[in-house]
């Protein structure tokens, strides 16, 4: 598997080579104007975690890699970690360069970086795992481009009715929708307002700990997924 992770690397090594001092550039850019690097890291990680996929669909060699002496599970199995630690090495110099930027900033502040906080990455992280974990399966059984349709169709068909769903239900026990009547968002009391955020400042980093903890185990179900359906599929 370590063979195949340093086939990607030195694939893309001419990508890397500008995509990391411009990522970082960027990244210290946006670092400096405070939350704007949250986006510039959801960005960057996703280019990293994206990039060795982007590869093998525009050069063709996937089937290439598949002649090779290796199982089909090893081929799939280290996609996924590739994805993983591309993501950890996005939020990573994200993390990094957010500290140096802040520190020069605001020297002898006691938090100089608050946007790279592990806190402020973690809900990146989730996302980023995420959407692989469901992408990948597809990408397996259909390829890349076809599999990036085909679940974008589901998931916008699966939004579809899950609103229609919840706005039955809704309509059905006499509430109406929130987004119909704006005004319904702003009668709540303060004093009840102020106690929910009071929890919910202390229930967050559960929150961040379990959706972690989820991310990663769906993460791991995907990848025994993706190797089912990659078997199945005529390269």
């Amino acid at each position: 598997m370590l063979s195949l992770i340093w086939k990607d690397i030195v694939a893309a090594r001419r990508i890397l080579w500008l995509l990391l001092p411009f990522g970082i550039l960027q990244l210290a850019v946006f670092a400096s104007v405070g939350a704007f690097i949250l986006p510039a890291a959801l960005f960057f990680s996703a280019l990293l975690a994206s990039g060795s996929i982007v590869l093998e669909e525009t050069q063709r060699t996937e089937t290439l890699w598949n002649s090779l002496p290796v199982s089909r599970s090893q081929v799939v199995f280290t996609r996924y970690l590739t994805v993983l630690l591309a993501i950890l090495l996005g939020l990573g110099i994200a993390w990094a360069v957010g500290q140096v930027v802040g520190r020069l900033l605001a020297p002898g502040a006691a938090n100089p970086a608050p946007f790279t906080s592990p806190v402020a990455l973690a809900p990146i992280f989730v996302v980023l795992i995420f959407t692989a974990a469901l992408y990948l399966p597809f990408y397996f059984r259909w390829g890349a481009g076809r599999g990036a349709v085909i679940l974008s169709a589901v998931g916008v068909g699966t939004l579809l009715i899950i609103t229609l769903l919840v706005q039955w239900l809704l309509g059905e026990n006499g509430y109406s929708s929130p987004m119909l009547q704006p005004g319904a968002w702003n009668t709540a009391d303060p004093a009840a307002a102020a106690e929910f955020e009071a929890r919910l400042r202390t229930v967050i980093p559960w929150v961040l700990r379990a959706s972690v903890a989820g991310s990663l185990l769906l993460f791991a179900i995907s990848s025994v997924a993706s190797w089912a359906l990659y078997e199945t599929r005529d390269l």
